[in-house]
């Protein structure tokens, strides 16, 4: 019988280290693998709204514009407004808020791409999705503060300024519904995360953006399959309103990306893909100032921490994501990457504000040749300006 001879302890010591770095390498790769396939659970939630698109014309997803959604405010007359996820906020002027309430706070708010300054009054309103009805006949509602406009101011200076003027009393339909945007956490003010079954406890907080509309409250049933996640950081943000019965929705940070623009990698940044824009800003704090991307330019934009990416140029209008236009600007906060929503012709969207999820499903050419759905125009709905 043969035996080995014993081990030098250098020797010992080389093997510790390799067999150290094999397990810890198999155990990092393990939890990479774990972390990236992570998905969140809907199988315990049955209950859901389904918000069809009000656009006056079917939505062309291969020539984005604009996603309206038809509501009432406070029983009011219905209205046309703006899907915005990249704002937070039901914001309408004074003059279609029904039953605003005395001694109402004042508030404003800012959209950093137009320029644009919106100041009124938060007055709380019930806001109802007039086309969304579960199987019992039940219309989607949710009880949130409306900024009630009395006055648009117009600033310089922004990517998309110079469209609009100021005013007294202007026409402002948007419905803001996104997350982590601005320094405070103020989800009780998005009424796609505040739905009365949401309040109660009974339907999972979160939203799809499908060509079939949106779809409000999430299930194993009305998400599918075919999403990747991404775990999303929580936006705690200054000021964050206190938790309260019942309780207030967390706010999340976007996703992580980056962009390749011309050859050359953008730092990771936060990722807005904005239902509110058709052009894309690439925001850092180290630029001088803000330039328009030449038509030509290649840009890829990758998401969700790289496991999607997509490419256009610059003016080539043949590809349904490329943006209107892309810019370069110079964003203290930053980095920041807004898409705009064209990207929204490859993938299907998915929020979860219950539990911090970021989720995109590429479309398949079955989506895409899918029967497109329209409510019929209500002569009497208002029909939104874009604010943005």
């Amino acid at each position: 019988m043969k035996y080995s001879p014993p081990l030098r302890h250098a020797q010992r010591r080389l093997l510790t280290s390799l067999s150290f770095a094999l397990v810890a390498s198999v155990w990092f790769t393990t939890a990479a693998l774990a972390d990236e396939n992570a998905a969140p659970d809907y199988s315990s939630y049955t209950q859901s709204y389904r918000v069809p698109f009000a656009n006056t014309k079917p939505v062309d997803f291969e020539h984005l514009q604009t996603l309206l959604v038809r509501v009432s405010i406070n029983g009011g007359p219905p209205l046309l407004v703006q899907a915005d996820n990249g704002s937070n906020g039901v914001i309408i002027g004074a003059g279609d808020v029904p039953n605003i309430e005395a001694n109402s706070p004042a508030g404003w708010i800012n959209y950093v791409s137009s320029g644009v300054e919106l100041r009124g009054v938060w007055t709380p309103a019930t806001v109802t999705f007039l086309d969304a009805k579960d199987e019992h006949g039940n219309v989607a509602k949710a009880l949130v503060p409306v900024l009630a406009v009395h006055e648009r101011i117009a600033h310089e200076g922004a990517v998309n300024s110079g469209k609009f003027k100021t005013t007294k009393n202007p026409k402002i339909y948007m419905l803001g519904v996104g997350t982590g945007r601005g320094k405070e956490a103020h989800q009780e003010k998005n009424p796609f995360v505040n739905l009365q079954e949401m309040q109660a406890g009974t339907m999972r907080r979160g939203y799809t953006i499908t060509r079939d509309g949106f779809t409000l409250g999430l299930t194993a049933k009305s998400v599918g399959d075919g999403y990747l996640f991404e775990k999303l950081k929580e936006h705690t943000g200054t000021n964050a309103p206190a938790r309260t019965t019942p309780p207030v929705p967390k706010d999340w940070d976007g996703s992580l990306g980056w962009a390749v623009v011309d050859g050359k990698k953008t730092e990771t940044s936060s990722m807005l893909l904005d239902t509110g824009l058709t052009n894309m800003m690439i925001e850092l704090p180290s630029l001088e100032g803000q330039s328009d991307v030449a038509d030509g330019t290649e840009v890829s934009v990758h998401l969700l921490s790289g496991r999607l990416s997509y490419s256009f140029k610059v003016g080539d209008f043949t590809n349904p994501a490329t943006p209107r236009k892309v810019t370069w600007v110079k964003y203290p906060p930053g980095p920041l990457i807004n898409t705009g929503l064209r990207v929204l012709a490859l993938y299907d969207y998915l929020y979860d504000a219950d539990g911090g999820w970021l989720g995109l499903r590429p479309v398949s050419k079955l989506q895409v040749e899918a029967k497109k759905e329209i409510v019929p125009k209500d002569t009497d709905a208002k029909t939104p300006a874009p604010s943005r």
